[in-house]
């Protein structure tokens, strides 16, 4: 599940976070409401499809696995939609806790620069982490949940397995959506810092050790687009490259993961570095 925030955004979330990319965004005044709805994210650099597809393979999935996810269907008493209409419901959890007063929006399109557009609808979870939308107009829609800073927004998908954004609501029915697991957005990675230049060719990668994190993946890009670490796993807060890099400018990223392999936070965004003084640049 690809990020969103409510300016810009991330890499390859299967989650997606109104995804799609984040490079250094800046959040926000206020969360958005109904009526001010959350711009959606864009623009950080995209892998390679070679890249893409390597890290598809090896990147632990963002929620459960289907057997899970069917066992973990909330069966929650809800009334039957009026006729004509349709129910959403579904549970949110971070870091494998039910996630109480979270918003969520549910909007027939979203727009990456306005936000909701035509029919919207909003929900909030209670303290078993469940949401309700109820007597929804039947039609597809982009759901959407608040992460935990509020300042960035998540789209709530059909499961592990699907990259896909719309949900279609039938009349007379009770959707029920597998469980969604949200991240937060505070890692700190502290070396190298935003903009710094170093002249080492393989400088090391370190972050903030964060709790109850049990690995982290980490992520390292020439500006261009050429990947050096596609999600490389480590049990440390730091990691060195395992090639020289070139003179070149560099976009990094790093995840936390819990022991059940759920991301539970990230950076806010792509950092930016530079590597000086090698023989080759890019």
């Amino acid at each position: 599940m690809q990020r969103t925030k409510k300016t810009c955004h991330s890499p390859l979330l299967s989650l997606l976070i109104l995804p799609l990319a984040a490079c250094s965004p800046q959040p926000p005044a206020n969360p958005p409401t109904v009526e001010s709805s959350p711009t959606i994210e864009a623009g950080i650099p995209t892998p390679s499809p070679q890249a893409a597809a390597a890290a598809a393979a090896e990147t632990p999935m963002q929620s459960p696995t289907a057997a899970e996810t069917q066992a973990n269907i909330p069966e929650i008493e809800v009334p039957d939609p009026d006729p004509g209409t349709a129910n959403v419901v579904g549970r949110i959890f971070w870091n494998e806790q039910p996630v109480t007063g979270i918003s969520l929006l549910m909007c027939e399109t979203i727009d990456l620069a306005e936000g909701c557009l035509g029919a919207a609808f909003e929900s909030q979870t209670d303290e078993n982490g469940v949401y309700l939308f109820a007597n929804v107009a039947p039609g597809e829609y982009d759901l959407v949940v608040e992460s935990l800073d509020f300042e960035h927004w998540l789209y709530v998908t059909a499961g592990p397995q699907s990259g896909a954004e719309k949900h279609r609501i039938a009349a007379d029915a009770t959707l029920r959506l597998p469980d969604f697991h949200i991240f937060n957005f505070d890692l700190a990675m502290t070396s190298p810092a935003e903009d710094e230049a170093v002249s080492a060719a393989r400088p090391a990668l370190a972050w903030e050790a964060y709790p109850s994190a049990s690995y982290y993946r980490v992520f390292l890009q020439e500006e261009n687009g050429t990947v050096i670490l596609q999600g490389e796993k480590t049990e440390l807060a730091t990691i060195a490259p395992t090639v020289d890099l070139k003179a070149c400018t560099y976009l990094w990223q790093v995840e936390a993961y819990n022991a059940a392999d759920i991301k539970i936070a990230e950076h806010d965004g792509y950092a930016r570095f530079q590597v000086v003084d090698q023989p080759q640049s890019c």
